[in-house]
């Protein structure tokens, strides 16, 4: 609670103090936009859960013995759902951050590693980077629902709400605190890991019999790699290039003065 609280009044300080220095931040009524998004994303998930049910509910009795069928239906449906919904995800984010400027690298971007955010408090944004954060706003949000509504008994129930609070609160946090480029980032690497995990649940659950030496790699690299080696190196890049004031990347004479207020190290963070 009390974590929260201070992050929202530094986000409030910060946009009043931005704001005042001249530098644009994104409005509040874009808060009216992730509201339709959550709506027509919430209605293309069940509709596509309404879709592949039965079709799902019947490869697992095909597929698996009686005593195994009420295991598999309960979450295999929803994995699929998953697996179309972060392909598409990270179908569009990769198209947006394809070798483009603002992007490190290491992430298929054509930026130096460690220059994220070097307009700060200024912003440099991908294409359609609104409409990105308002479709993974809805995502995520959707995630918070079916867990509130679907899962409450799962052993993990807490935990996973939490992860699903503390998203969305980072989410809110980045977009209107001009530090949505890190928030661009971490969705578009998570989005990989979360598609290559329901691609193995996908074989595990609809082809049993088959076990790819494939679908082992890819979720080495986009779920273990990505996350646990690449996002700290970048995360490490970007703060050291903070801390040590480096004028080759950090443009803006304000960068530092709001740096040292640690909202780049607390976005990263989050």
């Amino acid at each position: 609670m009390l974590l929260s609280i201070r992050f929202i009044w530094g986000a409030v300080y910060l946009r009043k103090t931005f704001r005042e220095n001249g530098y644009e931040v994104k409005p509040f009524s874009h808060l009216y936009y992730m509201l339709v998004s959550i709506i027509l994303i919430y209605v293309l998930k069940e509709a596509g859960l309404a879709l592949l049910t039965p079709i799902v509910d019947r490869r697992i009795e095909q597929v698996w013995s009686p005593d195994m069928w009420a295991e598999k239906k309960l979450k295999t449906p929803m994995n699929m759902v998953n697996l179309i919904w972060y392909s598409i995800s990270s179908a569009i984010g990769i198209y947006l951050c394809w070798n483009s400027p603002v992007i490190p690298t290491i992430f298929l971007g054509s930026q130096p590693l460690g220059y994220t955010m070097r307009m700060y408090p200024g912003t440099e944004e991908i294409p359609y980077m609104p409409f990105y954060y308002m479709f993974q706003m809805g995502s995520r949000t959707y995630s918070l629902i079916n867990s509130i509504v679907r899962e409450r008994k799962r052993p993990d129930f807490h935990e996973m709400m939490l992860h699903h609070l503390a998203t969305l609160f980072a989410m809110l946090y980045s977009y209107f605190t001009n530090t949505h480029m890190i928030g661009v980032i971490i969705l578009l690497i998570h989005d990989w890991g979360d598609w290559s995990y329901r691609v193995a649940y996908f074989w595990r659950d609809l082809l049993p019999n088959h076990n790819p030496l494939f679908v082992s790699i890819i979720g080495l690299y986009c779920f273990n790699f990505v996350r646990c080696i690449q996002q700290p190196i970048w995360f490490i890049s970007v703060y050291i290039n903070g801390v040590w004031k480096n004028p080759d990347v950090h443009k803006d004479p304000n960068f530092h003065k709001f740096f040292g207020d640690g909202e780049i190290f607390y976005a990263c963070i989050f």
